[in-house]
């Protein structure tokens, strides 16, 4: 049976298996516990307290603050890069100079007690919510509950301990965190460690848009300088300012598609995207997020690359609307199949096969550096069916007024086109089909 058939659970069972065959003294494990059923955590936690009392050192990421106090002796939080604490868990939690505690009641009450040094108020008739300060103490509490003919059945804390003492101390709230613990063996006394919190953050759009500019200039000058001086002019304008339509087209295209394609296929790889598909977010939402980061990396580069094209050339915007209005459908259509691309990629090389071997040929012969008037007709009929073609001259039309189709069935395709991958989108999210990589 293939490891990709398995259920979360076993797969973490498989994974701790496979890491433990050769017996290792250190353990790295990357929230084990995450997603299953609360039988086989409180399973692995006695699993790996036991591997710690025979020596292993284990580091062990969790988002359970509750797991990290049932495992740690030892603690450390760190809050961007800065050791904020670091001791025992046990001093840790003594910090904490007030405990709220709920208390199951035996019979039902009409109102709260009142009950000296400890404020309280009633949740429902029979659970009554008591503060407790540390140098008061709980012996007290239940002396003065005694003569008021109060029986208390069960007593547990309101939250967990180690999450209310994070929370006042890194003062952050509404943020992705994952919490990392680990475990160092010390002499005769094997003990657990945290040793970091890390914000997962995804930073596409602030990916580094040098690197497509410099290809841009150099079409720019060997394309548009030197080769266009021998070409001439090209549909009544000089072949620098023909091209630069096309180059702008190419740059918003390849961009648009990679910042897609990387960032889900990355969430797949460090399998945070379970995390998201499980979560209270609704498709639409999930897929536009990522689409619309596509689409801004898509346009920030088109302007960028807009802006260095005026030191060689000057442009003039013929119709300003069909210029916005194709150069978004394009970025959004490339997002979506981008989105497509990393949904069905297994590995990295999934993701790089499409653009080198069809977008990367389909942007080239898409009328960038040419018009299709300079083919004889048969390759002028088939050149009509690549769709790089129609948003090419689509954009072309906008920017110089001059196109090498006809700009309302180019601009019918792109929004059909962008409706029909929407909801392929987001059928494929809604079925889970190859969201884990």
């Amino acid at each position: 049976m293939p490891s990709r058939s398995l259920s979360g659970g076993m797969k973490r069972r498989l994974m701790i298996a496979r890491a433990l065959i050769h017996e290792p003294r250190l353990l790295i494990l990357d929230e084990p516990t995450a997603g299953v059923d609360i039988e086989l955590r409180r399973s692995m936690w006695s699993f790996l307290t036991e591997l710690n009392q025979k020596g292993i050192t284990i580091i062990l990421t969790t988002h359970y603050l509750e797991e990290a106090e049932q495992l740690c002796r030892n603690i450390g939080i760190i809050d961007h890069g800065t050791i904020v604490q670091n001791t025992s868990m046990r001093q840790l939690l003594g910090t904490l100079h007030v405990e709220t505690f709920l208390l199951d009641l035996k019979h039902d009450l009409a109102q709260a007690p009142q009950l000296a040094g400890y404020p309280c108020r009633l949740i429902t008739p029979h659970t009554l919510e008591v503060q407790v300060d540390k140098d008061v103490g709980i012996t007290a509490l239940f002396g003065q509950l005694a003569l008021q003919n109060i029986e208390v059945l069960s007593l547990r804390n309101k939250t967990n301990r180690l999450e209310e003492l994070f929370v006042s101390l890194v003062k952050k709230t509404w943020r992705r965190w994952r919490y990392e613990f680990g475990t160092a063996r010390q002499p005769g006394c094997p003990q657990y460690h945290r040793l970091s919190r890390s914000a997962a953050v995804h930073a596409d759009l602030a990916a580094d848009p040098a690197a497509p500019a410099i290809t841009m200039v150099l079409y720019f000058v060997i394309f548009g300088n030197l080769i266009g001086r021998q070409i001439g002019d090209m549909g009544g304008f000089t072949y620098m300012e023909y091209i630069v339509p096309g180059l702008i087209m190419m740059s918003v295209i390849t961009n648009s598609y990679g910042n897609v394609v990387s960032s889900f296929f990355g969430s797949k790889f460090q399998r945070s995207i379970e995390e998201l598909m499980v979560s209270p977010v609704s498709p639409h939402t999930i897929l536009i997020g990522y689409t619309l980061g596509g689409v801004l990396r898509g346009l920030a580069v088109g302007v960028i690359v807009t802006l260095l094209s005026l030191f060689f050339t000057h442009l003039q915007v013929h119709h300003l609307g069909v210029t916005v209005l194709v150069v978004v459908l394009t970025a959004t259509i490339f997002s979506l199949l981008g989105f497509i691309n990393a949904v069905f990629a297994r590995n990295f090389d999934d993701i790089s096969i499409i653009p080198t071997f069809v977008l990367t040929p389909l942007t080239y012969l898409g009328g960038v550096f040419y018009s299709i008037t300079l083919l004889p007709p048969f390759w002028q009929t088939v050149s009509l069916a690549n769709p790089v073609l129609h948003m090419v001259n689509s954009f072309r039309y906008g920017i110089l007024g001059v196109s090498d189709i006809r700009i309302g069935v180019a601009i019918t395709f792109m929004l059909v086109a962008t409706a029909v991958l929407y909801i392929g989108c987001v059928r494929l999210l809604v079925s889970g089909r190859g969201m884990r990589s």
